[in-house]
């Protein structure tokens, strides 16, 4: 088969990609997306794969996972050859290692037919591999998930292994009795959904893939705004799916409504909602709780799972909603102009502030409540620099700046040196390419580095361990969402240097799992809201700035609650 330089997987498949290319003994750079968007690469010599990831995968977990996709696109680049970061494997052997596991992964689906079921340790692990295994790590790492609170679908989607690994151990260890399904009636509580879109064809859609999961109950359909706050008014939903180009109310126009009226967690589902779109950040500004592609839209280059939309549907319902209103453009306090904000940041250039960091690690669906914080803090005049490590894909990020700049009216700037930021500036990195992101970092704030204590696949925990050493005390951490394991140690680095951790109320967040385990550890003190967070920050700054103020104040800070 001869390959595209650019096909979708509808019309070729991973596995025939793969197969074409280890024929061929091909070289080059294989570029993917998944039918969520996201990146993966695969760089190969002379038919072996010597570089491999897809999202937080490297390696061949990551080549696995590339195998499992069923919706999504490639491009094939034979010019470019990247960096070896793995032994390199012939693709003739991944592929049949890909296809045993995909073998011992379909045993899962006979034992776990709804995957919005929770899964629950009994107490035994006898089917846990030895320790000598080398995915032994991930494997414990995906074993501390199943807590009894996390469903099925979230547990796969959080896995620190591929797709088909984690399906391969789950079946495993519910066969040898050591996980097992939450009784149904454990979690009697139903969401009620209200579907709001203007073609009859796609509410029946929905209809149909909300229905076939026991966690939802569909309590109406509005083909416009108007009619979907009435009936908002009327049924009170637990959360609304919004459509956003709709006849007589638009979907912005009726997000803002609803905020206003009847503060209600709304997922929105557009053929507009590629990550890098400004629909997509104006939804998150006025107020949704999660944004994704509509099911079934190939043509779109993005596409949704049923069980990926049913389990965010379900987690935004959760999530307990402030009084949200929209945040409009910032004006700096006391300024007049855009020169005068220019000069506030100037005039701290040389600042004892360039010795604080503040930190603000925005984990999966993090980012509704980052972007409250932000448009909140750069009213602060002489901020100390912010870093914003948000759990999106480097390309994303970048997408994110023109908008965030324009209605902060601060100075916002991809993430170089995290030792060289000026007060004043908001950072922003993304968590999935840490090389990329600090490659002129100091080796000490590197987080993609070799050295560091045993977190080699854990660029949160790196570069929290890389600022608690550099700044010490002089270091604020407030986490948003998050899933895994990866920040644990991390937060508990900050703490260990005297630095301030604070986690969101798993209850505010969309994905509570993080936070929540870093609470139970008592590595953070929660704060209820983004309104508090912005409070906590302000009280810090403050702190910071009075003891700039004394000589050698920044080395003798009290440690005083910000709280009180």
């Amino acid at each position: 088969m001869l390959l595209a330089p650019f096909n979708t997987f509808d019309k070729c498949s991973p596995l025939e990609i793969a197969s074409s290319l280890a024929l061929r003994k091909a070289t080059g750079r294989l570029l993917t997306f998944d039918d969520e968007n996201h990146e993966g690469t695969l760089f190969l010599r002379e038919g072996r794969v010597t570089g491999a990831g897809v999202k937080h995968l490297r390696g061949e977990e990551a080549f696995h996972e590339f195998l499992s996709w069923s919706e999504g696109s490639y491009s094939w680049d034979p010019e470019r050859i990247g960096e070896d970061n793995m032994e390199p494997r012939l693709l003739e052997e991944l592929i049949r290692e890909g296809l045993a596991l995909f073998r011992e992964a379909n045993l899962f689906y006979p034992l776990v037919r709804d995957w919005g079921r929770c899964l629950r340790p009994t107490g035994s692990q006898s089917a846990l591999d030895d320790a000598a295994v080398p995915i032994y790590p991930a494997q414990r790492e995906l074993y501390k998930l199943i807590d009894g609170r996390t469903t099925a679908g979230g547990i796969i989607e959080a896995s620190p292994l591929s797709r088909p690994r984690t399906l391969s151990c789950l079946a495993k260890w519910l066969s040898m009795g050591d996980i097992e399904e939450e009784p149904r009636d454990a979690h009697p509580s139903i969401c009620r959904v209200l579907i709001v879109d203007d073609s009859p064809l796609m509410c029946g859609a929905l209809q149909s893939i909300f229905s076939r999961d026991s966690r939802l109950e569909i309590v109406g359909c509005a083909h416009d705004g108007l009619e979907a706050l009435d009936l908002i008014d009327r049924q009170k939903p637990d959360v609304v799916t919004l459509d956003l180009q709709m006849p007589r109310m638009d979907g912005l126009t009726t997000l803002k409504h609803i905020m206003i009226r009847n503060p209600t967690p709304v997922v929105v589902l557009s053929a507009f909602t590629q990550e890098t779109s400004r629909w997509t950040y104006e939804s998150f500004k006025y107020g949704a709780v999660d944004v994704m592609p509509k099911p079934g839209r190939p043509e779109t280059g993005e596409t949704t799972t049923e069980m990926g939309l049913s389990d965010r549907v379900s987690q935004a319902s959760r999530v307990r909603l402030q009084a949200a209103r929209y945040i409009r453009k910032n004006k700096c306090v006391g300024a007049d102009s855009e020169d005068a904000a220019t000069a506030s940041t100037k005039s701290f250039a040389e600042s004892p502030l360039r010795e604080c960091r503040i930190l603000i690690v925005c984990g999966t669906g993090g980012f509704p409540s980052l972007l409250k914080i932000l448009l909140s803090v750069s009213r602060v005049k002489g901020l100390a620099p912010m870093i914003g490590c948000v759990g999106m894909p480097p390309r994303v990020v970048s997408a994110l700046l023109p908008n965030l700049e324009q209605d902060m009216g601060t100075k916002i700037e991809i993430l170089g040196d995290p030792s060289s930021c000026r007060p004043g500036t908001v950072y922003l990195c993304s968590v999935e390419d840490p090389a990329g992101q600090w490659g002129h970092a100091s080796p000490e704030l590197r987080p993609g580095g070799t050295e560091g204590g045993g977190n080699e696949g854990r660029p949160l925990d790196r570069l929290l361990g890389s600022l608690a050493r550099k700044f010490g005390p002089r270091l604020l951490t407030i986490l948003i969402s998050g899933t895994g394991e990866d920040g644990i140690r991390g937060m508990e680095s900050v703490k260990q240097a005297e630095g301030e951790t604070y986690v969101l109320s798993p209850e505010a967040c969309l994905r509570p799992d993080l936070p929540r385990k870093i609470l139970d550890l008592g590595l953070a003190r929660e704060v209820a809201s983004t309104d508090r967070a912005v409070e906590v920050l302000r009280k810090w700054n403050d702190r910071m700035m009075a003891a700039a103020a004394v000589d050698g104040g920044l080395e003798r800070i009290a440690r005083v609650d910000p709280t009180t």
